[in-house]
């Protein structure tokens, strides 16, 4: 913002003064309170912006973890089922807590052979299909752009509305006043 001295020519012209009369004083007012509102919207389309690039990089990061799993063994399906055997086999042993971790393990491992990725919903991951995650996530990076979309429009409604006070009072006040942000 540029801050800028009166000179003396402009100054002795403003000493005629113009007086402010009300409704002067209530299109200044509406002029402050549109900027408010523009600062406001413009840290929101900000924000907006980065949430779908945050949504656009989730998605990205599925993709290429389910394009190293497609990568990896084969026989990822044969170690489960190898698994499996093992803790069928190891029921019998008594100890319920290591019997607890192997099936987590399993669970994780039949999990990535039934190609489910952790998708991020709130503040949970839940594992999905890759193409739920992708139909999901599309149809949020959809909301959120009618969203920014519907803010810049919001934003541009309050452009107009300011250019039209601006107008008016620096017509009225010409450089006496500074409307300038």
């Amino acid at each position: 913002m540029q801050r800028r001295m009166l000179s003396k020519e402009d100054e002795a012209a403003l000493s005629e003064e113009v007086q402010v009369r009300r409704e002067d004083q209530d299109k200044i007012n509406r002029f402050s309170r549109l900027h408010q509102k523009e600062l406001l919207l413009q840290e929101q389309v900000e924000s907006n912006k980065k949430e779908e690039q945050a949504l656009k990089d989730e998605v990205d990061g599925v993709k290429e973890l389910k394009e190293l799993q497609e990568l990896e063994d084969p026989d990822a399906e044969l170690s489960v089922d190898d698994e499996e055997e093992s803790d069928e086999g190891s029921s019998g042993s008594g100890d319920d807590e290591d019997d607890g971790q192997e099936t987590d393990t399993a669970s994780v491992v039949k999990d990535a052979a039934s190609k489910r990725f952790p998708y991020r919903v709130g503040d949970t991951f839940v594992m999905l299909p890759y193409p739920t995650i992708r139909n999901m996530n599309r149809s949020a990076r959809k909301e959120v752009i009618r969203e920014r979309k519907k803010l810049e429009n919001s934003m541009s409604s309050q452009q107009e509305e300011m250019e039209a006070l601006k107008v008016a009072l620096y017509a009225r006040f010409g450089k006496g006043i500074n409307l300038e942000s």
